[in-house]
Order: C-alpha cells, then sequence, then structure tokens
C-alpha cells in the first residue's frame, strides 16, 4: 500500500459537494436535441401527471409544436426551472432534467401553461437566457382561460421550418405505449395515434418479479426492445447480456428472435438517467436476463412438446446456396429456402415452430436428435457473372424422438447417405472404424482404397463418405495410415485426405461410380468446394460443373493403385479425346463441304466429302475403345 494513504494526517477540514453554475447551460446537450425525444419527454411527463388525454398540433406556418394534457398539472413554477427537482410523487427515480431538454439549439423559446384545481392558472416563457440563470417571468391568467379542471400546456417554437411529413410517424413513436389516447393536429387535420409497436408478439409470457416477455419469430432492428414504465427503446446493454447467456444456452437461436421486455421495477433494473434510452449494466440486469432466458426457453419448450405429443418424426426439405469466392479464398452463404411441402406438413404448428432452425434448436432441447441427408443428385454446382462458383443444395432434415448413434461422424454421415438414418455421438458404444489394408496416395487426393471396412456395433461397410476429410480418430482413417506407414504419431493434412474411402479394388470403384454416377460425382465436387480446392481442378467449364471432367479426373488419379487399370483408363481416355478431336474437325469438314459445293470452288475442294466420311469412319473405329 503507498504511504500516502498510510502517514497519518496532519490537519482535517471539510468539503461540501456543490453543482458549477455552468453546469444549467449544459443541461440540454445531455439530450440529442431531437423532436423525437422533446415529445418522448412531454407524454411521459404526461403520463406521471395521470393524462388521459394528450393532443399534438403542429403548425407548420408558425413553426410551433404544442403539446397539451389534462393530468394533474404542474403547482410551483419553481420547478420546471430547478435542476433534478420533480414535484412527482410514487415516480421510481426520476431525474427532473426532461424539460431543459427543450432548450435545444434549435429552439427559440418554449412557452409552458398549467393549471390545477383551486389554484390560479400561470404561464412562462422560457429561452437559452434562462440557461445563463436569467429569471423567468411567471404570468398568472385569469380561470376563464382554461376549459379542463387540470392540465398542462407546452408551446416549442423552432428557429428552422419543422418538417411535415414523418411528423405522425414520429408522434407515434414517442408516444409508444402510454395508456392514454393521443390525437394530432397536423395543420388542421385531425388523426387518432394509436400505441407504437415494432412488432406484434406471437407469444407473451408473465414472468413475477420480472416482468412480461413478448417473443416473435421475426429479426427486426429492434429485436432487443425494452419497456420502461410504458416508455419503449432498444437497449444495447440488454442485447449484450443476452449475447452472453446465448454462449451457455443450448437453444441460443431462441435468443436471436424479436424479444420485448416489459420490466417490473421490482427486480432492480433501472434505466440509464437523464433520457432511458438504455439499462444500467449490472448485477441485477445480468441475473434479471438470466431468469428471462430461462423462462422463455422452458415456455417456449413447453408448447413445442405439446405441440409434437403425437409426432415421432418431423421431416424439413429444404435447398440452401452458398457461394465460393474466385480463386476460392473465402465461402459465403447466400440464401436458405424451405420447401413448400415442408411447411404445408407442418401447417397445423405455431408459425414460430415451423421456422426450421427454432424448431430443430427446442426439439433437439426436448431429446430429439437431428439427421440431414444430402440429396447430391439435386444439386447444382455453377459460376455466377462475379466468376464465384455456386453451389445450390438440396438437404432433408429429418428430426426423430430417437435414432441409433455411433461414435464416428463419417459412419453416421455414410449411413444416413444410405437411407439407414443413425446419430452421431461422440459417446457412443457403436461406431469405431477399423479399416483392413489402407491404401493411400497422394496422387489419388478424392479416393483411397482399402480391402475392408468393419464398424463396431454396425459390421461391414462397402465405404465411408466425408466432405470435410476422416480427421477424427473415431473414423479410424488416421489410425489405419499410421499402421501402414509404421508410424506411431504421424498426422496427416486434411487437405490431402480423400473424401471417400473404398473397401475394394479400382476396378471395382469404377464400376461402383458408373453405378452412382448421378450423385457421386457431386458429391467429390462438394468436398473440393468445403476445402476451397476446386479452383485446383478444370471441372468447370461452360459456366457449370461437368460431371465427365471429374469422373475422368478421379479415375486417372486411382489408377495410381493399379497399373493395368490406369493403362486401360489412359487408353480409353486417348480415344476419347482422339475421337473428340475429329468431331470437332468434322465440324468444320462439314463447313468445308459447303463450300465444295460452289461453282468456283468444287475443283480446288473435290476430295473434301470423301475425306469427311474417312474422318467418320476413323471415328467409328474409335468408339469401340472408348467404352472398354
Amino acid at each position: 500500500m503507498h504511504a500516502l494513504l498510510t502517514t497519518p494526517s496532519t490537519t482535517m477540514r471539510t468539503v461540501t459537494p456543490a453543482v458549477a453554475d455552468r453546469l444549467l447551460g449544459e443541461i440540454p446537450r445531455f439530450f440529442d436535441g431531437s423532436v423525437e425525444t422533446m415529445l418522448r419527454e412531454l407524454f411521459q411527463n404526461a403520463f406521471r401527471a395521470d393524462a388521459q388525454t394528450v393532443s399534438v398540433t403542429v403548425d407548420s406556418a408558425r413553426r410551433t409544436l404544442t403539446i397539451q394534457d389534462d393530468g394533474c398539472g404542474i403547482y410551483d413554477p419553481q420547478l420546471v426551472l430547478t435542476a433534478g427537482a420533480t414535484g412527482w410523487e410514487n415516480v421510481i427515480e426520476p431525474a427532473g432534467l426532461g424539460l431543459f431538454s427543450l432548450l435545444a439549439n434549435n429552439v427559440l423559446k418554449v412557452v409552458i401553461a398549467s393549471w390545477r384545481e383551486h389554484a390560479k392558472p400561470w404561464r412562462m416563457t422560457l429561452t437559452q437566457e434562462q440557461l445563463r440563470r436569467v429569471p423567468a417571468v411567471i404570468e398568472e391568467l385569469p380561470v376563464s382561460a382554461i376549459n379542463t379542471a387540470s392540465g398542462t400546456l407546452v408551446e416549442i417554437t423552432f428557429a428552422n421550418v419543422l418538417m411535415v411529413d414523418p411528423v405522425a410517424q414520429m408522434v407515434q413513436r414517442a408516444r409508444s405505449l402510454y395508456p392514454f389516447g393521443v390525437v394530432l393536429n397536423l395543420d388542421g387535420q385531425l388523426q387518432e395515434i394509436a400505441p407504437y409497436r415494432s412488432w406484434e408478439p406471437e407469444v407473451t409470457l408473465k414472468v413475477p418479479g420480472i416482468g412480461t416477455l413478448e417473443w416473435t419469430l421475426e429479426k427486426t432492428s429492434a429485436y432487443t426492445e425494452v419497456v420502461w414504465m410504458h416508455q419503449a427503446f432498444c437497449a444495447l446493454n440488454f442485447r449484450r447480456a443476452l449475447s452472453k447467456i446465448q454462449e451457455e444456452n443450448p437453444a441460443s437461436k431462441i435468443f436471436d428472435r424479436a424479444l420485448r421486455w416489459i420490466v417490473d421495477p421490482q427486480c432492480g433494473v433501472r434505466p440509464k438517467l437523464p433520457d432511458r434510452n438504455d439499462l444500467i449494466e449490472d448485477v441485477q440486469l445480468t441475473q434479471a436476463v438470466q431468469q428471462i432466458a430461462n423462462a422463455l426457453t422452458e415456455h417456449l419448450l413447453h408448447l413445442a412438446e405439446e405441440h409434437t405429443r403425437t409426432q415421432d418424426a418431423l421431416t424439413l426439405d429444404y435447398r440452401f446456396k452458398y457461394a465460393l469466392g474466385a480463386p476460392g479464398n473465402w465461402k459465403y452463404y447466400v440464401e436458405d429456402e424451405v420447401d413448400s411441402a415442408t411447411l404445408n406438413a407442418l401447417q397445423n404448428f405455431p408459425t414460430w415452430l415451423r421456422d426450421p432452425d427454432i424448431l430443430a434448436a427446442v426439439l433437439t432441447q426436448l431429446g430429439w436428435v437431428t439427421n440431414e441427408r444430402r440429396r447430391y443428385e439435386k444439386y447444382a454446382i455453377y459460376l455466377n457473372d462475379e466468376n464465384e462458383v455456386i453451389c445450390d443444395e438440396d438437404k432433408r432434415q429429418r428430426i426423430y424422438r430417437s435414432l441409433p448413434a455411433v461414435s464416428s461422424k463419417a459412419v453416421a454421415f455414410t449411413l444416413t447417405q444410405l437411407g439407414r438414418p443413425t446419430h452421431w455421438d461422440p459417446r457412443a458404444e457403436a461406431g469405431r472404424v477399423r479399416i483392413k489394408k489402407l491404401r493411400i496416395h497422394p496422387k489419388s487426393p478424392q479416393v483411397a482404397l482399402c480391402e475392408s471396412i468393419q464398424v463396431e456395433g454396425i459390421g461391414e461397410m462397402p465405404y465411408l463418405l466425408s466432405e470435410d476429410g476422416f480427421a477424427d480418430e473415431r473414423d479410424g482413417f488416421e489410425l489405419a495410415v499410421q499402421e501402414r506407414r509404421g508410424k506411431k504419431g504421424y498426422t496427416y493434412l486434411v487437405s490431402h485426405c480423400p473424401c471417400i474411402l473404398f473397401a475394394g479394388t479400382a476396378l471395382q470403384f469404377k464400376e461402383w461410380l458408373e453405378k452412382n454416377a448421378d450423385w457421386v460425382l457431386n458429391f467429390i465436387a462438394v468436398a473440393q468446394m468445403e476445402r476451397d480446392s476446386i479452383w485446383d481442378y478444370d471441372w468447370i467449364g461452360d459456366d457449370e460443373l461437368q460431371p465427365a471432367r471429374v469422373r475422368r479426373s478421379v479415375l486417372a488419379e486411382i489408377g495410381v493403385f493399379d497399373q493395368k487399370f490406369s493403362q486401360v483408363h489412359q487408353k480409353r481416355a486417348d480415344a476419347q479425346d482422339a475421337r473428340g478431336l475429329l468431331a470437332e474437325i468434322d465440324s468444320q469438314m462439314a463447313q468445308l463441304v459447303y463450300f465444295a459445293k460452289k461453282p468456283y470452288l468444287r475443283r480446288v475442294l473435290r476430295g473434301v466429302p470423301s475425306l469427311r466420311k474417312q474422318l467418320r469412319a476413323l471415328g467409328q473405329n474409335l468408339e469401340p475403345l472408348t467404352k472398354e
């Protein structure tokens, strides 16, 4: 501890807290000076005065805004000009600065008039001078000048033209959810202003000691809204506190949606003063948000359980699109569309429970398991105008009350693609993979071969699939690599790890590929997109994926495992290339035949037709070689 904190004092004196005179002139700067903020403060005062009706009058020609209420009135004009004084009873932590917000730089003057029963009405005009402690004059008015038992009138005159177009929306936002009526007189046109809600709730829940929660599926700019004493505002600290809860809450997607909290002051949470545009970040807020998260999650889980009581499985078909930027260094998601048949199947559910993300999130919390089958045969891969590779995915997600579980992610994925829905759970007893006689080579980055694939609790499998490589030790791949190399501790690069492990020979793989080409070739292309390496291949042609190129590339690669197969495939590939080249030449020859019919060229090109026949004959001779 520093000596200055422990050394005994020599003398002592007292200092009294005070407020500097210049602070009075700075108070308007505590607010943003907007007309909407002025209206918010005046509506708040009307509510505290127990007003039943508030009228707002805009006179564009005079540049005035007038607000009149039928509340209890202001009994002492001095309260208006005393910073921190309010005169309100039974009001939680009033700041007593609101009327100073009216004296912004764009305001010429403010006229305040108030009247009460058994008291003389009075009027006072305020300007910027009162911020420099210049006394204001209080005028007493005759009782005949008033037409209600009590109330307050405030007229603000602006230095600049008062914009008329957004006034109705601005008044509605400022009147918020106050329980009194509001009538707007906009240059002679009367209009009732209803309470303002930026969105309507789908779920409403009262939490004792915390307040009322309103929640909806919609994502809006005001998706974390707080209502304090009927005044709504977007609270950044409320959003931050919710974000921390999301990190720990398994059903966190619930809090990505719009949430409105009508605060019960008993919870101890308080707004920031003076303008109440956020909540104070303290332990009371943290505790309240934790209770909010628990209560809302519990309530939605209960509702979901009621609606799915008779269901054993739910199916969600949806298409998912993402783009891979050239040259493939980054990826972003474009859109997510749920199939209309899926929505029809869920039509008996409330709207919020039909959302795939929310449905999966809440049912998973209830013990259900999700299973996703990717229908690669329906995928589309192509280039857009920005030279980005676009992948239109087509998936079917089913949510089950229970499913068989395996510890290997690759096994669960492969079984699901084989039509045996299986859940991946690293803690499951079944699913460990044993690969016998693995054959892997850097020149075959897509496919590895082996003699057999044994899966504990499942049996023998014909192949394993993995878009992102067999990186988990439960997949058995790394162990098989270690055994093959005879080195313990060997690790491989996932980018060089194949996406298909096939139990069989190169020829057997070729036969399997021919039978399943409609989805396998797309699967291989998607795996390379996942690794951002599709640009390393010439698979894209005419602005779309060319399956024939993928097939040829893969078969050429697995030739590294079988020399005879490689020779046969190379022979076939060369024959296909030669036949393709002959087809191109034949196309050119067709044009020459046209010119050979011209009288002045017939003699020079007379051999063209016979030459074309010879080329066609060569192509027919090559055809059997392309099919071996």
